[in-house]
């Protein structure tokens, strides 16, 4: 279990690509965790989501500051899987006191479907249940459909569904999916 960004590494098996390592992320992480989300974007969002906003989200979402903020905050837990010496996933969540929010699962489009996701799932819930957590609140593009599917598969329960826009400054908006996950 990985219950802050200072616990031991632990390797996992996976099926058929070799040993998967979940460890706490650090800043050293950051170009392969930001490599990670844009794969996965330009996969799993190309059908709504323009290439230009997809650089516009990552220039204002995924920054080497606002990286090294989060991993510095104790109150969020930031996991990444590693295979071969690459990230291949990363999983983010924050305790807001009652309940965790989870604003951070990304796989790398070629590790899809071999159980990385979730396994980072499975230990951010396992840390949001050892501070003392009963649930998880997250978001998701409407229109991706692979992560539609996964938060289904995985037992989250739809909720409300709204439109926003990307980030300040962003002329696309977007149909966001909020879930709800028991612990």
């Amino acid at each position: 279990m990985i219950v802050s960004n200072t616990t031991s590494d632990r390797a996992i098996a996976t099926a058929s690509s070799g040993d998967v390592i979940l460890r706490a992320a650090t800043t050293a992480d950051f170009a392969g965790v930001r490599e990670t989300i844009a794969a996965s974007m330009r996969e799993a969002f190309r059908a709504f989501m323009p290439p230009l906003e997809r650089a516009g989200y990552l220039r204002h979402w995924c920054t080497p500051e606002r990286f090294a903020r989060e991993i510095g905050d104790p109150r969020q837990v930031h996991v990444v899987a590693e295979q071969g010496g690459r990230v291949v996933g990363i999983g983010s969540a924050e305790d807001r006191v009652t309940y965790a929010e989870m604003w951070r699962l990304y796989v790398r489009p070629e590790a899809w479907r071999r159980g990385i996701g979730h396994r980072v799932w499975d230990e951010l819930t396992v840390w949001a249940r050892s501070r003392g957590l009963a649930r998880i609140h997250l978001e998701s593009f409407a229109d991706a459909a692979p992560s539609q599917r996964f938060y289904r598969g995985i037992g989250c329960a739809p909720d409300r569904l709204r439109v926003a826009t990307l980030f300040d400054g962003s002329t696309l908006r977007v149909r966001l999916r909020e879930y709800v996950a028991g612990l």
